[in-house]
């Protein structure tokens, strides 16, 4: 476990305080980074992971990346969020890995909010220092969501393979672009194809070619969102054999078109 924790990389993708009505919806939403949502005022709703969440002022919301998040507020709600991604192993996804709650209800919720607007604050600062407070602050409140036993990584056997397939890991992260086969991958880890697959599966729950396919996509979320770059250079850069793959895949695994996706940008403006 101590493995696992040293190898956590966070980066804050944009934080801010926003004040919401009835135009605020979002539906379905399977974006690749997690969201902080701290509640100021007013009150909201949403629903992730097949629980729904009455938004209340005082507490801080944890949403996982990829959780198909439906919400929205009545009259109006004033937030202070983030969103952020955390990846353990050179990419893989922190959430994937390490069971947490979803709210936390703060003793000192006037504390808490000086310190999520301090790193707004210094999110928007160029200073080093302000990021690095940002950085130290975001940490800090991850943690209270991680109160439990870590279920997903206490076997040790599993820990073991998961650090066997840390290079692994980091080729796929950067050769996205290149073909990438099975047998190729199973040379890095030292081991059988057939074996490398079951074993591969077992550790982290998904083929390894689905791994490769939901990484690229992951990406291009990524790519879309924060950048104007076409399609067709996109599904260039990250495998896929032309635009139309890139687009089939893409809505196959989101249930949008890249265009709509980009269209709709993050939850939260």
């Amino acid at each position: 476990m101590d493995d696992l924790l040293s190898t956590l990389q966070l980066k804050i993708l944009v934080a801010s305080r926003g004040h919401f009505s009835t135009q605020w919806r979002v539906r379905n939403d399977f974006s690749p980074y997690a969201r902080f949502y701290l509640i100021a005022s007013g009150s909201a709703w949403m629903r992730h992971h097949d629980r729904d969440f009455s938004l209340s002022p005082g507490n801080l919301y944890l949403i996982p990346p990829r959780s198909g998040m439906e919400g929205g507020c009545g009259r109006h709600v004033e937030i202070y969020w983030t969103h952020f991604t955390a990846s353990v192993y050179s990419g893989l996804d922190w959430f994937d890995w390490i069971d947490c709650d979803y709210v936390w209800k703060p003793n000192n919720f006037n504390e808490i909010k000086k310190r999520f607007s301090a790193l707004v604050t210094g999110y928007h600062l160029t200073i080093p220092a302000a990021k690095i407070r940002s950085q130290s602050i975001q940490l800090e409140l991850l943690a209270p969501f991680y109160r439990h036993p870590l279920s997903k990584s206490n076997d040790k056997n599993r820990q073991n393979w998961m650090q066997r397939f840390k290079p692994v890991m980091e080729y796929v992260e950067n050769h996205l672009g290149d073909k990438l086969t099975v047998s190729q991958l199973a040379k890095k880890a030292y081991l059988e194809r057939a074996y490398f697959s079951t074993r591969f599966s077992e550790t982290f729950g998904i083929p390894v070619k689905k791994y490769i396919i939901q990484r690229r996509i992951d990406h291009a979320r990524r790519m879309l969102l924060d950048t104007n770059v076409k399609l067709e250079a996109i599904a260039g850069e990250l495998g896929f054999t032309d635009a139309f793959h890139f687009s089939r895949t893409f809505k196959k695994l989101t249930g949008e078109s890249p265009s709509d996706f980009r269209r709709r940008g993050p939850a939260l403006p």
